[in-house]
């Protein structure tokens, strides 16, 4: 799931070209301008938008915009949920509850929700912030009606028939790629918010750490899932060439139950106070410098604003173009500038306006600090303020065209809970005209904003050579490994493995264990299987040794706390290396422990298995028994073996007749042995008791 910064204001001021054409009017001299204030400009004139708006007694809010000529439908699906309502103590709920909605579905419980929705031809976007949680689907229109059913299905049962197996293997998936700091979207840009508002609500990495993630329970998620996945939370964005009545019809069909409408008191929907913009700086605040990720020195100037609830998001828009003009302007043609971008951050309660300018060497950033800041005071003058009014009045019209065409739906959703208005193009139309009409708005916004002491200055210098670049060479040679190997190392030449083999070890030398543990283990495991194959192909038991040392060591970090599935798994995986040294090397202490790392094997429900797998893997722990029972004569151990020797056969006969005649030898053999050592009476106790047995 996409965890990132809303995109939202990054998009609408993009693709508005005419946003970009207002100030570059702006900046050009002005001496010979004259005030717009002796003149009243006309009013905007917003285009026609058809489109429908419903509140469910439920409290969910659908919101329809007809797109004539749109190829296909685009859908959100927005709960107000985000990380400023994780609990103190239990950071990245909201993150985890909202990735674990995709997993696993009580309509096809075998199947992730993201699948699921990919099969029937749309394309979702996730995408998780501090206030919200949204959905973002492109789907063909002759598919809404199923697409439609799909997330209402998510929104009656978010969670579905999750397992506590399968939540705690998510838990760790999300726990390791936090480790790695890997995750799609802006793990960085998180980074450093939570170094440029410290304490503040908005500057929590939202994602939590991989220490809180992991103190998250099953019982933690389902409780959160009950209280904000409800239609009260929700609004339902449909835009395409669908008309409103049968995208309305659409909605209510597939929705039917949750729309609230046999309910005898109606839900008002959730509506919240946000978090306050953060302080402003005390004066005099120094640089925050620090080392990071980076591969040159990399600059932040940033400013806090009004956040989405004020009502100024076109305030905040078209700050954000002046500001990247003013940057073009002043760093483009310098050589000590190596790359710089504007970066924005909206949220209910804030928007965050950033700089982000890598330079070649740390000293340039103070002076380049000044620079900008000199830049802004000339463009923030008087007459440059009265070019914008007057570039946004001849353009107003136009601009709000392009808006209309290309608003998208999560940013429908954010106004409409915003401002409680599903008249989005009309809202920006006041927003604009507020601007061009007021000689005051625009000049107050901007100094107010953008004053020079309000700045945040953030100097991140590249870091020594160290795990990331470690733990960047160790991938490089596991995933050599893994192509050397292949998907049937036991159809690989015997060189080919030694090759592989050598990656692994390269990659384990490499391999920083406490950034990546289940890195190091899955690699550890590889290597185990590797040397398992080479193994059985050669003489000795050396191979065998190392491979058995090598699934032992992956298990220090594949607990079955963490990761049930892959702890299952590589007990297999270990169980079959020492039936195998125990064929060369007779020991029973090593025997007893194949027959325990057989058996947790078999403890966790992996739902990839086919019955023909879990039969052999049945057969392999019938045979461990049978053996272990063999040389310690004992009774229950033999008796085990043949009720596991008959659920492999019960399940599974008749799909491998090599197999099943290995079962059926088993099953005779342990016959043979519980009457010649242990009487008639034996064999027909353990008779019943296997026949009873599930």
């Amino acid at each position: 799931m996409k965890v990132r910064p809303s995109p939202r204001s990054r998009t609408a001021a993009r693709l508005v070209w005419m946003m970009l054409t207002a100030v570059l009017l702006l900046l050009v001299p002005s001496g010979c301008a004259t005030s717009s204030s002796s003149r009243s400009e006309p009013p905007l004139e917003p285009p026609a938008v058809r489109g429908a708006f419903v509140t469910y007694p439920s409290g969910m809010r659908l919101l329809v915009n007809e797109v004539p000529g749109a190829a296909e439908v685009s859908m959100t699906v927005s709960y107000r949920v985000g990380a400023t309502d994780d609990p103190a103590g239990k950071e990245g709920l909201a993150h985890l509850s909202a990735f674990l909605t995709l997993t696993r579905h009580q309509k096809h419980p075998s199947l992730p929700l993201q699948p699921q929705l990919e099969f029937e031809g749309a394309r979702i976007h996730p995408s998780f912030t501090h206030d919200t949680t949204d959905f973002i689907l492109t789907i063909p229109p002759e598919k809404l009606s199923r697409v439609l059913s799909v997330e209402a299905q998510r929104m009656k049962d978010p969670l579905g028939q999750l397992t506590e197996a399968e939540f705690l293997h998510q838990r760790s998936l999300l726990a390791e790629r936090l480790r790695q700091q890997d995750l799609p979207g802006g793990i960085m840009t998180w980074w450093l918010y939570e170094r440029l508002l410290p304490g503040h609500p908005y500057g929590r990495v939202p994602m939590g750490t991989p220490e809180s993630v992991e103190r998250l329970t099953l019982e933690d998620v389902r409780a959160f899932v009950k209280q904000h996945y409800t239609p009260a939370h929700a609004v339902v964005v449909v835009a395409g060439p669908l008309s409103a009545t049968d995208a309305k019809f659409e909605v209510a069909q597939a929705f039917v139950g949750l729309t609230g409408t046999d309910a005898s008191t109606p839900v008002p929907p959730v509506r919240r106070i946000a978090p306050p913009i953060p302080q402003e700086p005390p004066p005099g605040t120094p640089m925050v410098q620090l080392e990071g990720p980076v591969q040159s020195p990399r600059l932040y100037m940033a400013w806090t604003m009004p956040g989405v609830f004020s009502g100024k998001v076109f305030h905040f828009q078209f700050t954000r173009a002046l500001f990247e003009e003013v940057l073009r302007r002043e760093l483009e043609a310098s050589p000590r500038v190596l790359h710089f971008e504007v970066k924005d951050h909206m949220t209910d309660g804030m928007m965050l306006l950033a700089a982000q300018v890598d330079v070649r060497d740390t000293d340039e950033a103070q002076a380049l600090v000044r620079r900008v800041q000199e830049r802004l005071a000339r463009v923030l003058s008087p007459d440059s303020i009265d070019h914008a009014r007057r570039a946004l009045a001849a353009y107003g019209n136009q601009l709000l065209q392009e808006l209309a065409k290309k608003i998208p739906t999560d940013h429908m959703a954010m106004t409409l809970r915003a401002t409680g208005r599903p008249d989005h193009i009309n809202i920006q139309r006041q927003q604009i005209q507020t601007l061009i009409t007021s000689e005051t708005e625009l000049a107050d916004y901007l100094r107010t904003y953008l004053r020079p002491e309000r700045v945040r200055l953030m100097l991140v210098r590249p870091q020594p050579a160290g795990w990331h670049e470690a733990l960047a060479r160790a991938k490089k040679h596991s995933n050599r490994g893994d192509t050397l190997r292949g998907p049937h190392p036991q159809e690989l030449g015997t060189a080919g493995l030694e090759r592989a083999v050598a990656a692994y070890r390269s990659a384990l030398s490499e391999m920083p264990r406490q950034h990546a543990p289940l890195l190091w283990a899955e690699t550890q495991t590889h290597l185990g299987d590797t040397l398992l194959v080479l193994g059985m192909r050669q003489p000795g038991t050396r191979l065998l040794e190392e491979a058995k040392a090598a699934y032992q060591a992956a298990l220090e970090e594949r607990t079955r706390e963490r990761v049930p599935w892959h702890w299952a798994l590589t007990q297999y995986a270990l169980g079959n290396t020492l039936l195998a040294l125990e064929s060369r090397s007779p020991n029973r202490a090593q025997l007893q422990q194949a027959v325990e790392a057989l058996r947790a094997s078999l403890e966790v429900e992996l739902p990839e298995l086919t019955p023909q797998e879990w039969a052999s893997r049945q057969g392999n722990l019938g045979a461990a028994l049978l053996m272990l029972g063999q040389h310690t004569r004992n009774a229950a151990l033999l008796c085990e073996s043949r009720s596991r020797y008959a659920l492999a056969l019960s399940r599974a006969r008749g799909e491998d007749p090599a197999r099943d005649t290995r079962l059926e030898q088993g099953l005779e053999a342990g016959t043979k042995l519980l009457r010649h050592q242990f009487g008639e009476r034996a064999l027909r106790d353990c008779m019943k008791k296997t026949a009873s047995s599930p």
